[in-house]
């Protein structure tokens, strides 16, 4: 499982995680026998159980709201091994950050000529015999970054800021094809303008102390 600790699986039928999260999680429950006369050879194959919360927020949150706190019931915090259903007996509490501001560059934006530049980005990502590449795209950092873009701007989203708050955007370097303009500024959204330099290397720009904890999105004027 992908919670943090270890389970408590005293009882099958109440699995607890340390958390009271239940993330991702495969299970397999059966008796088995296992005896000094032979070798007990058991194939076991594995059920995969994911909790999932979804909300849907439909009113515009102010720009001055900073923080959201969320708090449900009955979500599953101990698992049932014999049935892998949840129990529904917990009172979970979430905290995230708004970033309503970034919502125009994944809302009516589509693909740019290159999905993204990175390390992850230039992995040779395998798919396993089950048809997964689970975990193939873990410890992305602010060198990876992710293109999309509408008619008039293009926005780049790196995964992480970087702390000497330098940037590089190397598909962006002077006279690269396919993006001919040359870039003087961009915005970063919920800050503001940015001062940028395009250089053979790529696009330099330097950031402010980190605005949220996920994610810097710039926009940039085509």
């Amino acid at each position: 499982h992908s919670s943090e600790g270890n389970a408590t699986t005293t009882n099958p039928e109440k699995i607890t995680f340390p958390s009271s999260y239940i993330t991702d999680t495969f299970l397999y429950c059966a008796d088995i026998e296992v005896s000094e006369d032979s070798e007990t050879i058991q194939h076991i194959s594995l059920r995969r159980v994911v909790a999932k919360f979804e909300l849907d927020i439909t009113d515009n949150i102010p720009e001055e709201v900073t923080q959201l706190q969320i708090k449900y019931y009955g979500g599953s915090s101990s698992l049932n091994a014999r049935t892998g259903a949840g129990m529904t007996h917990s009172n979970q509490h979430e905290e995230f950050e708004n970033l309503s501001h970034n919502g125009e560059s994944i809302f009516g934006t589509r693909p740019w000529v290159k999905f993204g530049e990175g390390p992850v980005a230039e992995k040779d990502i395998q798919i396993n015999s089950q048809g997964f590449n689970e975990g193939q795209y873990n410890g992305m950092d602010y060198r990876d970054i992710r293109f999309n873009q509408t008619k008039k701007y293009l926005y780049a989203t790196a995964m992480g800021w970087p702390k000497d708050g330098c940037l590089v955007i190397k598909s962006l370097a002077k006279k690269n094809p396919d993006f001919r303009k040359s870039i003087t500024s961009v915005h970063l959204l919920g800050y503001g303008r940015l001062k940028a330099k395009q250089t053979t290397e790529g696009l330099e720009v330097r950031l402010p102390e980190p605005c949220n904890k996920i994610a810097p999105v710039l926009r940039i004027t085509k």
